[in-house]
């Protein structure tokens, strides 16, 4: 209705929500408040037909609005233990051919597979709550299901003071030299593109090639095989990616670092970091040099009146504020989200990295840094956090939080 009280035109055709599985289908779209979209092809199951039309049912509603899933990350996590559940029961002799034939036998020897730890007992729980949905399952199988699942549970602690100081000293040192060759190489990228730099000469050829990177994501190449140009490669001083797309980008290593130092110096989690979005400066905050940024947080498990969302203003009044690694992030990926930007989809992420795959080589631009990540960085070279067991973004919640 208009702000005059006249009834608004209704559209021609009726608007209908896309379905999340469709009739007879065996292809699951998972859509969540986000916007995010994730497919689950249960045709790829080694088990019968039968059986993947009815976990298909299940997923879908889970998946549809209001079915218990707000997130496609849910349903991804739950993707992959169907998945070793259908794995498990095609190696049997006997497989059942739908849910309803399952037995507490089959249960049982399910049961046994599994190790006796935290990630056993999940799996565990989490397939048969998926599974008790469908009221065709014996009740046999739903006895056997409520049986105790012994485990040992998980002592993961949080760090000592003396440890929580050494991972953040190693964050931030990793970080830092990150920071300091993307901002080496933005300047020299500015003066090329300001023309003070002669033409013809090696630094030109370095700014060419950082103007390239700075637009497609990589430097100069033989697009057939993916190999830097003989002239750009010597200017370079090479084809490594220390030569190349690391003037300009973080690695995967130096975005974890930055997200165990953001996780440390703002006492958040790390879910909640690595889906922050791009913090925004206040008005007027940045002219008067005291910066003052807004960041939107969600926090998943939160619940109450006080609601998952919240936002919280960090100023960056100098070295060692709240604020500065705010700034220094939004610094170290200026690049990277504009060159995501240029490919039509909005860099709605303050963590972005530039990773190379091994088995394509092919390099290509991530949103985020997922919070188990950590495991890369624990294990790189030392001085850069080597010998601490777990994720020190997960373990550090608990050491900020005393």
């Amino acid at each position: 209705m208009s702000r005059r009280g006249r009834t608004a035109a209704l559209p021609e055709q009726p608007h209908r929500r896309p379905a999340v599985l469709e009739a007879g289908g065996l292809v699951v779209e998972h859509r969540d408040p986000q916007g995010r979209r994730r497919s689950y092809d249960f045709a790829v199951l080694p088990i019968p037909p039968a059986f993947q039309r009815s976990l298909a049912v299940l997923y879908a509603a889970r998946c549809s609005p209001g079915g218990g899933w707000d997130s496609v990350l849910t349903s991804e996590e739950y993707w992959y233990l169907v998945r070793a559940l259908a794995e498990f029961l095609a190696g049997l002799e006997g497989m059942p051919q739908d849910v309803d034939r399952l037995t507490a036998a089959h249960w049982a020897e399910w049961r046994m597979s599994l190790p006796p730890r935290t990630s056993g007992y999940n799996k565990y729980a989490t397939i048969a709550g998926l599974l008790q949905s469908d009221a065709r399952l014996p009740q046999p199988v739903r006895e056997a299901m409520a049986q105790r699942f012994a485990w040992e549970s998980g002592r993961e602690q949080a760090y000592r003071p003396e440890e929580f100081q050494d991972i953040r000293a190693a964050a931030r040192r990793t970080f830092r030299a990150a920071l300091l060759r993307i901002r080496e190489n933005t300047g020299r990228l500015q003066s090329w593109r300001a023309g003070e730099i002669p033409a013809g000469s090696r630094e030109w050829l370095v700014g060419e090639a950082l103007d390239v990177l700075a637009r497609t994501g990589d430097v100069p190449l033989y697009e057939f095989r993916r190999a830097v140009r003989p002239t750009h490669r010597e200017a370079l001083g090479g084809s490594a990616a220390t030569c190349t797309w690391m003037r300009l980008f973080l690695s995967r290593k130096e975005a974890t670092a930055l997200a165990v130092l953001i996780v440390m110096e703002l006492a958040l989690n790390a879910t909640t970091v690595s889906e922050l979005p791009v913090p925004e400066a206040l008005p007027g905050t940045g002219e008067a040099g005291v910066p003052v940024y807004r960041l939107r947080l969600e926090k998943r498990r939160r619940a109450g009146p006080r609601g998952r969302f919240e936002s919280r203003n960090l100023t960056d009044s100098g070295a060692g504020s709240s604020g500065r690694v705010i700034t220094e992030a939004l610094e170290a990926t200026a690049a990277a989200r504009a060159v995501v930007a240029l490919t039509g989809e909005a860099p709605n992420r303050l963590l972005v990295w530039h990773q190379m795959t091994g088995h394509e080589r092919q390099a290509y631009l991530s949103r985020y840094v997922w919070a188990r990540s950590g495991w890369v960085w624990t294990s790189a070279p030392a001085g850069t956090g080597r010998g601490r067991s777990g994720c020190p973004a997960r373990r550090c919640g608990g050491c900020v939080g005393r």
